[in-house]
């Protein structure tokens, strides 16, 4: 009995700590993920197949964060028989200041492959989006991306999103979604 009640209080005291402490960013927790590397590369490759033939793209970016996902696809449009079509990122995420600095590096990167670039920033939250936000175009194929982010949209919004984005009539949607409880800690005692 003795052992259990240890063994609960350092529990209970590693998750208090954990609270108190900060968690690492998410540029150097998640963007050199393994899992996380290999989400980019098959929705990448997907969306890729999916602009084939197109000559005007547009990704949406639900998540942008420092757009970590978009060099290799930016790359991969260049090396296409013919060039890089037109390609339009808009970036949501929820810091306006971030979005843009992001926007800033796909732009220089685009630039020196010499393919067309339009970036378009959006701070809101997804529960906020609003399809003007995107500012949809006539003759653009359409991607919507979405990696490790639903997940964070309350239930009784999802619906919503899901229905505006089917609005939307993308070409594509990619969602990658890690199978976990991301809410919990996992206990290190287990």
């Amino acid at each position: 009995m003795q052992r259990v009640a240890s063994c609960f209080t350092e529990a209970l005291t590693a998750r208090l700590a954990a609270t108190l402490t900060t968690k690492p960013s998410t540029s150097s927790s998640k963007a050199f993920s393994p899992y996380v590397k290999f989400a980019h590369f098959t929705a990448n490759q997907a969306i890729f197949e999916a602009f084939e033939t197109e000559e005007r793209a547009h990704v949406i970016d639900l998540d942008i964060l420092q757009g970590y996902q978009w060099p290799a696809f930016m790359q991969a449009l260049a090396a296409r028989p013919g060039g890089a079509p037109f390609l339009r990122i808009t970036g949501v995420g929820s810091s306006m200041e971030n979005v843009k600095e992001t926007g800033r590096c796909q732009t220089k990167l685009a630039h020196s492959l010499h393919g067309p670039l339009e970036y378009h920033p959006v701070a809101e939250e997804l529960v906020d989006l609003k399809p003007h936000m995107f500012n949809r175009r006539v003759g653009e194929a359409l991607a919507v991306n979405s990696v490790n982010r639903l997940h964070r949209v309350p239930g009784n919004c999802l619906g919503n999103l899901l229905a505006m984005i089917r609005d939307q009539a993308p070409n594509i949607v990619t969602v990658v979604e890690q199978e976990a409880s991301q809410d919990e800690q996992i206990d290190p005692y287990l």
